[in-house]
């Protein structure tokens, strides 16, 4: 806990777990209930948009960051800095659309960048420690991932859904 590095890299990587899990568990029903899509539709879609977008993000992400030289290179570091600049981009105007087909292909670009800054995120987070260090700080992200990213994510979103209308 002593690596702003390795601190700084684990809360933002749990971040944008919190963010994704959220947006995955809440997708269906938004589509369902404030886009009035249909619910067939609506599955199918989901299925497809939240299985490739990410598995490619991370494909891709991962291919890029080799090319670039590795998590450890400049260049990748920036190629890292413009798909989450480009994440961003895919979500800002989601909640201005009204209609499914625009949501539903910035939601799944949004997914295939954030899945595409996950190599490298990674890959620098570990390499900030010392060997000696790496399984118990692998094991230290993995824990805030799950307790900070996965578990409340789909909770607190659903309270604010449920207290704001």
């Amino acid at each position: 806990m002593r690596n702003p590095y390795f601190v700084l890299l684990c809360v933002a990587l749990t971040g944008l777990y919190y963010i994704i899990t959220g947006i995955q568990y809440w997708a269906t029903i938004y589509f369902e209930d404030y886009l009035k899509e249909d619910k067939t539709v609506v599955n199918v879609s989901y299925a497809l948009i939240s299985v490739t977008g990410p598995i490619l993000g991370v494909i891709i992400g991962g291919n890029i960051t080799t090319y670039f030289g590795g998590y450890q290179s400049e260049k990748a570091m920036r190629a890292s800095c413009v798909m989450a600049l480009l994440c961003f981009c895919c979500s800002a105007p989601i909640c201005f659309f009204t209609t499914f087909p625009p949501v539903a292909v910035l939601l799944w670009f949004l997914l295939f960048f954030g899945g595409g800054i996950l190599p490298a995120m990674t890959g620098c987070m570990l390499s900030c420690v010392d060997q000696s260090q790496k399984t118990t700080a692998n094991s230290i992200a993995n824990l805030c991932y799950n307790l900070g990213g996965f578990m409340p994510g789909p909770f607190i979103y659903g309270i604010l859904a449920d207290n704001f209308d």
